[in-house]
Parts: C-alpha cells; sequence; structure tokens
C-alpha cells in the first residue's frame, strides 16, 4: 500500500495538475446605447454587453490596453460582424456620450460558468434597430 502511494506521490511530482488558465482575447471596446430586448430576451440593462452568439449568458470581465479592470459583465446581446467574430465587444451605456468614450483597445475573459457565467445559449432574439454603437460601418444584428 505504501508502494503504491509513494508511486502516485512521485507522479504529482513529476506531472502537476494541469489548471486551465483563462483565456484573456484582445478586443477592442465599444458602447451602445439602444433601448429594447437585447438576444437573450431582456430589455438592455447596465452591466449587458454585446458578444459573439455562442457566448450569451456567460460572465465576462472587460480590461483597458493596460490590462486594468474596467468591469465585470452578462454577455446578453449580439451585433454586428465584428462583434459576432469575437473581435469587438460591445458594452451597453445610457448615452451616445458615454458609448464615444468607452471606444479602445482592450481585453476580454470569458469566465467559465463556476467562475459566475452559465452554459445557456439562447438561440433567437433582438431587433433591428440601428445603433449608436462604435461598431458600425458592418451588418448589424440585434441591438447593438
Amino acid at each position: 500500500m505504501r508502494c503504491v502511494a509513494l508511486i502516485l506521490s512521485v507522479a504529482l511530482l513529476v506531472s502537476p495538475l494541469q489548471v486551465p488558465q483563462p483565456q484573456v482575447i484582445p478586443v477592442k471596446i465599444t458602447g451602445y446605447c439602444l433601448s429594447g430586448v437585447m438576444a437573450n430576451g431582456e430589455e438592455v440593462h447596465e452591466g449587458a454587453v454585446a458578444y459573439r452568439r455562442e457566448d450569451i449568458g456567460k460572465t465576462c470581465r472587460i480590461y483597458n490596453a493596460n490590462m486594468e479592470l474596467i468591469g465585470e459583465f452578462q454577455i446578453c446581446d449580439t451585433g454586428g460582424k465584428r462583434i459576432r467574430q469575437g473581435k469587438t465587444v460591445d458594452i451597453w451605456r445610457p448615452t451616445k456620450k458615454e458609448c464615444y468614450q468607452m471606444t479602445q483597445q482592450g481585453y476580454i475573459e470569458i469566465l467559465e460558468p463556476e467562475e459566475g457565467g452559465t452554459d445557456e445559449v439562447i438561440e433567437d432574439g433582438g431587433n433591428d434597430q440601428e445603433t449608436c454603437s462604435g461598431d458600425t460601418g458592418d451588418d448589424q444584428e440585434g441591438t447593438s
């Protein structure tokens, strides 16, 4: 029995457990200020962001270019092509002025469900209103 415990102890020292590291993705950060229903079926609200459809329902952290935390948000909406491709994250803000102030380079970290997000994905939703988003110039879908 001691031999088995010794072998397991040595095996753990030789090959340490691989703990997955969070993935921080470079993105352009923009803002949008539409009213209406987001892709997840909720009314737009503070703390909501538009990002890739497959991440709807998850929580994310957004950092500026210096890796300083801007905030933790819920991914509730989708948007234009750059947002759907994961190149841009669009943060809901109540005014156009605040939207324009959001525009900057930064990073997004998608949190795993045990860190606060969920695996729930909403298949449909959003509307076709015009946006005041910094993610302009491409095919807009949803509220952003």
